[in-house]
């Protein structure tokens, strides 16, 4: 869609680029400051600016993409880091982020202790600014604010992340600048929980990952090492597994993840790097209710900090330093993108073999 034909037939911008800014009521999401966008081609997302600016929501047209969990939305001020107390506050959604200091199995590390995926995902933003402006003659929203991860006598992290989102493309990306500003080497765990559910998740769905090695996590999930591709319908006492891939890349290192439903005919694409995030973690979960499928790009496994450290695998970040993400979200509709992205990953695995 051609902005500047269509400008003559609008009076405001929210005709056809909607951004609403709002707080929730009620419940354990009282208060909790939040972005809708819709761009115009079908994307409509909200962003949660009290929580890490992760996405909850997120459509295609007419096709939810995400997942909600029983919690739904909650205020980070009933957040707990004991333990597994993580899941009380994990609404999954789109996007939820880990980090910055630890993911995955809760540990004792150094006499601190550290729950499920860090803190920061319950981190609300500050200095916040939500605005469209014109690129070439093209409105774009953007996003952005920060977060810290701070501690007398102990971690000083900061995470600044921009959400950019152009009028009429099928694309979104985020930008993440993490920092640390204290006067220590730090150690840096990251992880974008990226979340797919009904009806972007069925039986029907296929999996886009340029996978060139698989390993379960534990002996659980080696039970369903042949079938790691295989999305099935939801079972009754299914238990989660969990799945790290070794991921084809060109030769600066980009690579990809996604998920394609032709009875629905959409799909979606997540670009990343590997230089920055050489982690990935495949989540499966398909109980009844709890059905949702995570392909989460990260610079750690899901093992605990001391796990990490031991295994040689934990980053550090160094006084001053400053380590950036970049992502960007494609979404395809129909068989024809479809085929092509199938031919994109197939190349990029025949040139890592």
């Amino acid at each position: 869609m051609d902005f500047q034909k269509v400008k003559p037939y609008i009076g405001d911008l929210s005709q056809i680029f909607n951004v609403k800014e709002y707080r929730f009521t009620g419940g354990r999401s009282d208060g909790v400051r939040a972005v809708d966008v819709e761009n115009g081609i079908g994307i409509h997302m909200t962003v949660l600016l009290d929580r890490c600016l992760d996405i909850s929501h997120l459509r295609f047209g007419d096709v939810n993409i995400g997942y909600i969990a029983p919690c739904g939305i909650v205020a980070p001020q009933y957040f707990g880091d004991r333990e597994f107390d993580f899941l009380r506050s994990f609404t999954v959604g789109f996007l939820t982020t880990g980090g910055l200091s630890s993911i995955g199995t809760p540990c004792d590390d150094n006499s601190e202790h550290l729950g499920l995926h860090g803190r920061i995902s319950n981190t609300p933003a500050e200095n916040v600014s939500v605005y469209v402006e014109e690129i070439d003659g093209i409105p774009v929203f953007k996003a952005r604010g920060t977060m810290r991860e701070a501690r007398l006598f102990g971690e000083y992290l900061t995470l600044t992340r921009e959400i950019s989102c152009a009028f009429g493309e099928k694309k979104f990306t985020i930008t993440d600048t993490v920092e640390n500003k204290s006067f220590k080497t730090l150690p840096h765990m990251q992880l974008y929980h990226c979340n797919y559910g009904y009806p972007m998740l069925s039986e029907n769905s296929r999996l886009i990952l340029p996978s060139l090695k698989v390993l379960p996590r534990n002996d659980h999930a080696n039970t369903g090492l042949s079938r790691w591709k295989e999305i099935e319908p939801p079972q009754d006492d299914f238990e989660e597994m969990c799945y790290y891939h070794d991921l084809a890349c060109d030769k600066n290192g980009n690579t990809f993840s996604g998920i394609y439903n032709p009875t629905v005919e959409t799909g979606i694409i997540m670009h990343f790097n590997k230089t920055m995030l050489d982690q990935f973690t495949q989540w499966k979960m398909m109980g009844k209710g709890e059905y949702v499928l995570g392909l989460e790009p990260g610079n750690a496994r899901m093992e605990s900090r001391i796990v990490e450290r031991e295994c040689g695998r934990l980053k550090q970040i160094e006084p001053g330093e400053k380590k950036v993400y970049h992502l960007a979200v494609e979404f395809i509709h129909g068989k024809t993108e479809f085929e092509q992205i199938e031919a994109r990953l197939k190349r990029l695995i025949d040139e890592a073999e």
